[in-house]
């Protein structure tokens, strides 16, 4: 998946080819607050510190969701818990 290749990428410091791996992971799948946070790093790492601090914001805003929906899980509404499930669209 472009996201284990990414994090490979990511981990060998190869940031600018991590980079467009994790943009085309957060194109698939624009809920998973993980990519946003990897994606940070490695724009961190390339000096684009105003985009990791957009893409951390992005990450905090998707995981404080789902965080909300475990609560609403929680109180026996559903029992159904996806990673990647989220109420409502970033911004």
């Amino acid at each position: 998946t472009y996201k284990k290749d990414a994090d490979r990428l990511l981990k060998k410091q190869k940031f600018e080819k991590a980079l467009k791996l994790y943009n085309k992971a957060i194109k698939e799948n624009q809920y998973d607050y993980e990519l946003f946070e990897a994606r940070a790093i490695t724009k961190e790492n390339l000096g684009d510190n105003e985009g990791a601090k957009e893409d951390r914001a992005t990450s905090i805003l998707i995981k404080n969701e789902i965080l909300t929906f475990i609560d609403v899980v929680g109180l026996g509404m559903t029992k159904t818990v996806t990673k990647t499930y989220v109420t409502s669209k970033p911004y």
